[in-house]
């Protein structure tokens, strides 16, 4: 759910709440404001990781029936 740090503070907040989040993830966006759930800054992930990450699409061109 995108969350739009233009509206006053409690906006936020309440939809937080309500929508029962308990991750955010995040691009250079202020972490400080949201204490009630954890944040994953995406600009922090280690890029050698992402790197060495196996490159597979996550595309199938095989039909499920084969895949028994």
């Amino acid at each position: 759910m995108p969350l739009d740090l233009s509206y006053p503070i409690s906006q936020p907040d309440y939809m937080i709440e309500d929508a029962g989040i308990e991750v955010i993830l995040s691009y250079k966006g202020p972490q400080h404001i949201f204490e009630q759930v954890a944040v994953i800054d995406l600009d922090t992930i280690d890029r050698a990781v992402v790197e060495y990450a196996p490159a597979i699409s996550p595309y199938s061109r095989m039909i499920s029936r084969l895949l028994i």
